[in-house]
């Protein structure tokens, strides 16, 4: 009986020089010198940019908006929705959306455009800081430094909100501790009095239209009591005539109709005024802003840690690197060879432009 010859295994040229476990252990222990000292560069270089970077300070505000003052001016929040170029229906504002609005709005160009305006004074100085200058906006005109500042400003400033208890938490970051705290302080204030003109102008307008509309019903209504009167006087009995009663019935309802209408617009009114002059903010603050003592960044034992990864994993590859240029070198792996040729092919290019550019 014949057996069927075993067939052998063939390995590549290639193969011979696949990295393993073992040799990659051997390889590291052999150049463990050239990465220690590429690493104690990295480090080098870490503490350098830690202890030299700029320091940056954060100041945080929180606030909450009061969910009475909410639901009872859903108006005057579509103002302020409108106004920052958001479009949300009436009857979807509450709650989270509400928040939401806010968020957007601290934003909107309308707010940080105040805020590059405003004169700021923080604690602890004594100057009054303005951030054109103090972010060297610079542009030929004011609207091209606003631009300037407003981008500046959207990169130091950070919005966050909580879902759960729809509480935002506006971030400052600057160099200056106490210029942080006092832009993060106005940038709420801001916020609040925006909403505030935002309420008030709808109440003004919705109070003047309702003069204008009561002002209309009351001329119906004494148009109706005009007729109501002149059929009285010509009909001084009509308890036998069905025709007139019916006429006077319906004298009746409409001046009924037309006083109910006008009790309602003037109820309405009453309130509109209110709203107009109500002062009330409806942004409560629970956290202030203060001028942090500790900076933010530079977080040096990050960079370091940043740096020593980043040196570690150059030296590997590196090494990595070295170790298969030489062992392809050596056993003539064919794609070793292309890219030789490739490379010669590179340089051959090189100088052919450098010998073409010189005069």
């Amino acid at each position: 009986m014949s057996h069927a010859p075993i067939p052998s295994i063939v390995r590549s040229a290639e193969a011979e020089y696949d990295v393993g476990l073992l040799p990659v252990a051997t390889l590291v222990a052999r150049r463990l010198p050239f990465i220690t000292r590429l690493v104690a560069f990295a480090v080098v270089l870490g503490l350098a940019h830690a202890f030299l970077a700029p320091k940056r300070y954060k100041a945080s505000a929180s606030f909450i908006v009061a969910q009475s003052q909410v639901s009872g001016s859903l108006g005057g929040l579509s103002a302020l929705a409108s106004r920052f170029g958001a479009s949300l229906p009436i009857p979807s504002l509450g709650g989270d959306n509400t928040a939401r609005l806010f968020q957007a709005a601290l934003g909107s160009r309308e707010v940080q455009d105040a805020v590059l305006d405003t004169g700021l004074v923080g604690p602890n100085r004594a100057d009054t800081v303005h951030l054109l200058d103090w972010y060297d906006a610079t542009g030929d005109s004011h609207e091209e430094r606003l631009e300037e500042g407003r981008k500046t400003l959207k990169k130091r400033v950070d919005v966050s909100l909580d879902d759960r208890s729809g509480i935002l938490t506006v971030e400052v970051e600057d160099r200056d501790p106490a210029v942080a705290a006092a832009v993060a302080t106005t940038l709420v204030e801001v916020l609040n009095q925006f909403n505030l003109s935002a309420q008030q102008t709808t109440s003004r307008a919705t109070r003047i239209f309702l003069e204008h509309r009561l002002g209309e019903v009351q001329i119906q209504l004494a148009a109706a009591e005009d007729d109501m009167r002149l059929f009285l006087e010509r009909n001084r009995q009509v308890t036998g005539s069905p025709t007139l009663q019916l006429e006077q019935a319906r004298l009746q309802r409409r001046i009924d109709v037309q006083q109910q209408v006008y009790l309602d617009l003037a109820q309405q009114l009453e309130q509109a005024r209110s709203n107009e002059v109500r002062d009330t903010p409806v942004l409560t603050v629970i956290e202030h802003p203060v001028a942090p003592v500790r900076r933010s960044w530079p977080k040096r034992k990050l960079i370091l840690l940043a740096w020593g990864l980043a040196g570690v994993m150059v030296a590997l590859g590196w090494v990595g690197l070295e170790n298969w240029t030489t062992q392809a070198a050596a056993a003539g792996s064919p794609a070793w060879l292309q890219f030789r040729a490739e490379l010669e092919r590179l340089r051959g290019r090189l100088r052919v432009r450098r010998r073409s550019s010189e005069p």
